[in-house]
């Protein structure tokens, strides 16, 4: 048997973007993977565009997510802006920090991973 070794060299990491709206359940199917559900819509595609910006570990809040938990949270920085796609314009976001939960950023000491 041979030992595990773990393929990241700079151990796991996590991405979260959240936005709040209205979505749709969308169903597409294949032979190869059968019958998937998405879910679709503005929500999802604001939070996509919000998780491109920065790097390493990192929570990133729409602003209509951000409002429901109370702009002046102080937990919550910002805002933020981050260009979208030709055309798109700009998206406002919000950090939350992780550091109580995960550690933020890019990790370096291969011991903290």
């Amino acid at each position: 048997a041979s030992e595990f070794k773990w393929p990241f060299p700079e151990g796991p990491s996590i991405k979260i973007a959240l936005e709040y709206g209205w979505m749709d359940i969308a169903q597409v199917s294949s032979q190869a993977i059968g019958e998937q559900i998405l879910l679709i819509g503005p929500p999802i595609n604001y939070a996509h565009r919000i998780s491109n910006s920065g790097s390493g570990n990192r929570c990133h809040i729409g602003p209509n997510a951000a409002q429901l938990i109370g702009v002046d949270c102080d937990e919550l920085t910002g805002p933020y802006r981050v260009e979208g796609k030709k055309g798109e314009g700009i998206y406002t976001y919000y950090r939350l920090p992780m550091g109580n939960l995960w550690m933020e950023d890019p990790v370096s000491d291969p011991d903290l991973t």
